[in-house]
């Protein structure tokens, strides 16, 4: 059990290319904690749980049919139960978020890719480690193999599901 003295765990970006139900893929990139290899999803409630800000946190962009990204969004998902506390350090969080990208945008400019703003995202956070699943696909993160990678590494992943996804449907 943590208590309130424990250390908040390095944070990643999970980097995964989700075809919908409906045939439209959807990449998504969620706030993980990763620590000694091991991936967990940060906790949602009870302020002796650090991380809990970064809970649901998601960057997800949604091609068009030739491919071409067409927009991206930084948002809570899939929120299903939290405390009062937690949601004004989510809010919090998002106000936070929102000065960074706007300072970064102004020194770099805005992204023009869905990679860039993640770039972007990921130094709003406070994170330069992006993963992504090697092997398995199990729900459970302990049941899956991931890589570890940098900024070029996340373009080429983002690429790579882009042009496998414009293959198929060509």
């Amino acid at each position: 059990m943590t208590t309130d003295t424990e250390e908040k765990k390095p944070i990643a970006l999970l980097f995964e290319a989700k075809k919908e139900s409906w045939g439209t893929l959807r990449l998504n990139i969620s706030v993980v904690e990763y620590h000694n290899g091991e991936i967990r999803n940060p906790p949602s409630m009870g302020s002796y749980w650090p991380n809990r800000e970064f809970c649901g946190l998601t960057c997800t962009a949604f091609p068009d049919d030739e491919g071409k990204l067409i927009g991206w969004e930084y948002v809570y998902r899939e929120i299903y139960s939290i405390d009062a506390e937690t949601a004004e350090l989510m809010a919090k969080t998002l106000r936070h978020i929102e000065k960074r990208m706007k300072a970064l945008a102004q020194k770099f400019g805005h992204p023009q890719t869905f990679a860039q703003y993640v770039i972007h995202f990921s130094n709003a956070i406070g994170t330069q480690t992006f993963l992504k699943r090697r092997n398995g696909k199990s729900g459970f993160y302990s049941e899956n193999e991931y890589m570890e990678g940098d900024a070029e590494s996340l373009i080429h992943w983002i690429n790579v599901a882009l042009d496998e996804y414009t293959k198929k449907e060509s």
